[in-house]
């Protein structure tokens, strides 16, 4: 007794290969990268800064003190005061939704921008 026909396999293998190729579509359609770093604090906007534009800034805030490295296209926390310090150990990040959080200092740091919507030339009736 057979347990797959060789049709079934065929089908089976087809559908596989275009689960893999959707999900890479959806991968790279939907994480691309950024253009802008936003710093929250405690809910709200704090600063904006270019992603391509490299520096390092100093975020001083009631709870503590965060730097926030841009490098390379690529922002992280390199340095923190605040006591667990997971912050500095996240990765550095690039792609448009990822995001540093520091808890004890109630700080996001997002990225945003790089959107890849059509342009609208103009509306018409």
């Amino acid at each position: 007794m057979k347990l797959f026909r060789t049709k079934d396999l065929i089908i089976l293998i087809l559908g596989l290969l275009l689960s893999g190729f959707l999900a890479l579509i959806w991968h790279f359609r939907v994480l691309d990268v950024g253009e802008k770093v936003i710093v929250s604090y405690n809910g709200e906007v704090e600063q904006t800064f270019d992603l391509h534009a490299d520096g390092e800034y100093i975020l001083v805030h009631p709870e503590g003190k965060n730097v926030l490295t841009i490098s390379g296209g690529k922002a992280s926390v390199t340095d923190a005061d605040c006591p667990d310090r997971l912050c500095v150990h996240q990765k550095a990040i690039s792609q448009r939704g990822e995001a540093i959080i520091c808890l004890p200092h109630k700080l996001v740091i997002t990225i945003e921008g790089g959107d890849t919507s059509p342009e609208i030339d103009a509306i018409t009736n």
